[in-house]
């Protein structure tokens, strides 16, 4: 029988809540014996801040979390007081000195990394194979350009990892006019009552947002044969479409 006053030893525990009481869970909870820890929701950076200065996980293996701000320093100071993890997903922002931060507790222990705000493009791809080389799932987000050469480096640049297996991508469709290779953006009215200039924009939005099955089998042979000779092979790939239709003007928010 547990003694009255004895911790809890838990291996799991969930969070909910812009101010998860992680203080108060530590009074009752041997963090000692704590594998996975998932904070999400959390808009208050003093939770981190104080898990990062008091609290130890030396048993934590898997971590899911929300950025709550765009201050990485409290997340990023958070990190380097863990042991090494196996699995690390971030919710909310992450860009690339995130990226290069986490990889230097983490990079050899990781095997699975979900980055699920992080746009990546082909040179942030190959920046984790270097920094994450046994990383067996990947998350990310990629921006849809029509298909065009841009697209298809980040697909062969992701099949480059030897070890990665699964990948879980979100497909940004969204039409970015603020990129386009004009000389500059016509004014509002002109743009509406340009026909053609409004037509150019729903035809790469249909160009962006045409995911069936013929596309979704392109898209995991281009990453699987691009898998170097002896590497793992790929088993899995799932792809999922967000901001369908929507048109942005000044440029995604994307590492490149």
């Amino acid at each position: 029988m547990r003694p009255p006053n004895a911790k809890a030893e838990l291996t799991r525990l969930t969070l909910r809540g812009r101010q998860p009481q992680l203080r108060k869970w530590g009074k009752c909870t041997n963090f000692d014996t704590l594998q996975v820890l998932k904070i999400t929701g959390i808009t208050d950076v003093a939770v981190l801040e104080w898990a990062a200065d008091f609290a130890r996980f030396p048993s934590l293996v898997c971590l899911g979390v929300q950025n709550p701000n765009d201050d990485d320093s409290c997340i990023i100071r958070f990190f380097n007081s863990l042991p090494p993890l196996e699995s690390l997903t971030v919710l909310g922002v992450v860009d690339e000195p995130m990226v290069h931060a986490v990889s230097k507790k983490h990079a050899t222990s990781l095997r699975s990394l979900s980055l699920p705000k992080l746009f990546c493009s082909a040179d942030l791809v190959f920046t984790l194979r270097e920094q994450y080389s046994y990383l067996e799932h990947l998350e990310t987000t990629v921006s849809r350009t029509e298909g065009d050469s841009n697209e298809i480096a980040i697909y062969t640049a992701l099949g480059s990892h030897p070890h990665l297996r699964s990948l879980r991508l979100d497909l940004d469709c969204s039409v970015d006019i603020g990129n386009e290779p004009r000389c500059a953006e016509p004014a509002f009215d002109v743009v509406h009552r340009d026909v053609n200039y409004r037509q150019s924009h729903v035809q790469r939005t249909l160009l962006n947002c045409a995911l069936d099955s013929a596309l979704a089998t392109s898209i995991f042979n281009a990453i699987a044969r691009a898998k170097p000779a002896l590497s793992a092979p790929l088993l899995r790939v799932e792809l999922n479409v967000i901001n369908a239709g929507v048109i942005v003007s000044g440029g995604r928010h994307c590492s490149r």
